[in-house]
């Protein structure tokens, strides 16, 4: 079974409760983790093996693993499959674009955003989730965040349309 496949079925684990992922808001890495781990039959924490790029941290900031560290580290690793591209309605180039996306991501894929969720000195730490099929993201958010989802407790499941996305990554682990 390909590593995706295995990413898509330990997330329906989540939504059936059999896999136990962090009930506070804002802990989308963590259930990321927690969702890869499952699947990859990676130790606890083993995720984080592939992080090797930290982005800049103020000096207040603590130093646990961020889903921008992990958007700079998949993709320093070859993982990208989507990237923003210049729109060329609004030629914004920050988010990869709803028709680049549809036509590489898959199931399974991680879907990054850098520029959410902030430390109180200003810090991006990003934010993630997991592509689903149907179009639906899987992601751990405040159900006020998210008033289009479908939630229970912190996860919520987003239509794809709703999550912009700066990256797009395929897990391979080695």
């Amino acid at each position: 079974m390909r590593v995706n496949d295995r990413i898509v079925e330990s997330g329906y684990r989540v939504l059936r409760g059999e896999l136990t992922v962090p009930r506070s808001a804002g802990l989308c890495l963590q259930m990321v983790r927690l969702v890869v781990e499952d699947a990859c039959d990676l130790a606890p924490y083993g995720f984080y093996r592939w992080r090797t790029h930290v982005v800049e941290r103020a000096a207040t900031d603590d130093d646990s693993p961020w889903a921008r560290d992990m958007e700079r580290s998949l993709k320093a690793a070859g993982m990208a499959v989507a990237e923003p591209t210049p729109d060329p309605k609004t030629r914004e180039d920050r988010y990869v674009t709803m028709m680049h996306l549809a036509s590489v991501a898959e199931p399974g894929d991680l879907l990054f955003r850098w520029d959410v969720a902030q430390t109180r000195a200003g810090t991006w730490i990003g934010h993630v989730g997991i592509l689903m099929p149907g179009n639906l993201v899987l992601e751990n958010i405040a159900s006020s965040s998210r008033p289009e989802s479908f939630q229970r407790q912190s996860t919520s499941l987003t239509p794809i349309q709703n999550f912009r996305v700066t990256l797009a990554a395929r897990f391979l682990p080695s």
